[in-house]
């Protein structure tokens, strides 16, 4: 008896999973675009690609890829490709992360260094007291971070777009924070300019821009200001500059609650205008925390996702 159930164990372990060696070439072929250049990635003759392509064709029952016209994947080829290059880079992953000597409870983190500075590192204290078994990394960058590659088991980036930062179809993606965005300047500055009453009047201000005044642009002409003139101010290059820049009473910055509720508290930056106006707020864009797919609902990215969306609800608008 147990010898007839380990039979129809394997067996049905062998329906499941067709060659290694066939579904690695094919991940190559797909990736690649093209035999030869699959045969030159994993060092074996072309033909030996062509033969795995074909046992694996066999194996499933379906065409993969077209041999007539374009020689590129079929539907159900490219379908089937998806799923398989998310496994094998799941895969490169561990193993690289088990060469590497990451901790299980280990958490790499890479944010926009605005929030990461002025929001969430304020506020790893409390998550690393709720979680003590997680080592926690936290690297501020504007850089583009491949997940794939393992460069950080989580990413949190800014976008103004409906659905997000752009990203593979192995990233998922979840909207934890949108705020509008707002003007704040320091007491100081305020002090030496003429009361800011509407929105027009932030032309007469010096304008703090990060990169180019196309911000300042789109968030004047949200308030009803269109103006042809140049746009006055000092121009800096990441909004934790842009910050220093108005803590420091150089002019007006735009930002959000998440970037400056520390800021307001203690009184060293005043959103502008009258109090009413509360810094003419308009609709701005939003948090997203970005993590693989196949790794969304692991630990502790899980409990990091729970966290962070409770604490960034308890934000006020």
């Amino acid at each position: 008896m147990s010898s007839n159930l380990t039979s129809s164990a394997q067996g049905a372990e062998r329906l499941d999973l067709p060659p290694f060696a066939a579904l690695r070439a094919f991940e190559a072929f797909g990736r690649c675009g093209g035999i030869r250049k699959a045969a030159a990635q994993l060092r074996i003759d072309h033909t030996v690609v062509s033969r795995h392509l074909r046992t694996l064709e066999a194996w499933l029952g379906v065409s993969l890829y077209d041999r007539d016209h374009t020689g590129g994947l079929t539907f159900e080829g490219r379908r089937y490709h998806a799923r398989i290059s998310a496994a094998f880079r799941e895969i490169a992953g561990a193993t690289r992360e088990v060469m590497s000597g990451q901790s299980p409870g280990e958490l790499r983190i890479c944010a926009t260094p605005g929030f990461a500075v002025n929001w969430l590192a304020s506020r790893l204290p409390a998550f690393r007291a709720r979680f003590p078994n997680i080592d926690l990394q936290l690297r501020p960058t504007d850089d583009d971070v491949d997940l794939e590659r393992r460069e950080a088991d989580v990413a949190i980036a800014w976008s103004d777009e409906p659905g997000g930062p752009a990203r593979s179809q192995a990233v998922e993606a979840q909207e934890f924070a949108r705020r509008p965005g707002f003007a704040v300047a320091s007491p100081a500055y305020l002090s030496t300019i003429d009361p800011i009453l509407t929105p027009a009047d932030l032309l007469n201000c010096n304008l703090v821009h990060e990169e180019d005044p196309a911000q300042w642009r789109q968030f004047l002409a949200d308030n009803g200001v269109v103006s042809s003139q140049e746009l006055p101010g000092t121009v800096v290059w990441q909004s934790n500059a842009v910050l220093e820049a108005a803590r420091g009473g150089d002019g007006v910055a735009l930002t959000n609650r998440f970037l400056v509720r520390d800021d307001i508290e203690a009184g060293r930056l005043v959103p502008v205008g009258p109090p009413q106006a509360r810094g003419f707020p308009v609709g701005g864009g939003a948090y997203w925390l970005l993590a693989l797919e196949s790794r969304w609902t692991q630990t502790p990215i899980q409990e990091f996702r729970d966290w962070i969306l409770a604490e960034a609800a308890a934000v006020p608008e």
